[in-house]
C-alpha cells in the first residue's frame, strides 16, 4: 500500500493548496503530474506486522523500465526529470518468511508537459512558422513586381 507522496522532499497532502492529490494517496488509482514538480517520491509499506524490519520490497514503472528492481528493505522510490507520459508504478512486498504479494499495489502516474510542448504549443509554432514563410514570399513578389 502506498503510505506516501513526495515531491521536492515535502509530504503532499490532499488538502494542500494546488495538490496533485484529490484524496489521500492510499486510496489514490491516478495521479497527475506536471514536469516541473520532477522529484517524486513514493513511500509504502507491506501489511506483514510479523517482523517488518524483514519485510522486502520491489518495483518496477512501466512506461520507464519494464524489470523488477529490488530494494531490499527499503521503502521509498524517487524518480526525478521524467518525460511527459503516462506511467504505471507497480510496488510488491515480501513478508518475513520471502513470500511475494504479486499483486502488490498499483499507481497510474500521467507527467504533463510543461506549455511550450503542448500540442496546441506546436500548432502555434507551426502557423507562426507558415505566417513568417507567407511574409517572405509576399515580400518576395511585391519586390519584383
Amino acid at each position: 500500500v502506498f503510505t506516501d507522496l513526495k515531491l521536492f522532499n515535502q509530504t503532499v497532502s490532499p488538502h494542500d493548496s494546488n495538490s496533485v492529490l484529490s484524496k489521500v494517496i492510499s486510496r489514490t488509482e491516478a495521479i497527475t503530474i506536471p514536469q516541473r514538480d520532477n522529484v517524486i517520491s513514493f513511500e509504502f509499506a507491506a501489511l506483514d506486522f510479523t517482523a517488518p524490519a524483514k519485510n522486502r520490497y520491489a518495483y518496477k514503472l512501466e512506461g520507464f523500465n519494464q524489470d523488477w528492481i529490488q530494494l531490499g528493505t527499503r521503502r521509498i522510490v524517487t524518480f526525478t526529470n521524467l518525460d511527459p507520459g503516462e506511467y504505471v508504478l507497480r510496488v510488491k512486498g515480501s513478508n518475513s518468511s520471502g513470500v511475494w504479494n504479486e499483486q502488490g499495489a498499483i499507481l497510474k502516474i500521467t507527467i504533463t508537459p510543461p506549455l511550450w510542448r503542448t500540442w496546441w504549443a506546436y500548432t502555434l509554432y507551426f502557423l507562426a512558422f507558415l505566417g513568417i514563410i507567407l511574409a517572405i514570399r509576399g515580400y518576395e513578389v511585391n519586390r519584383i513586381q
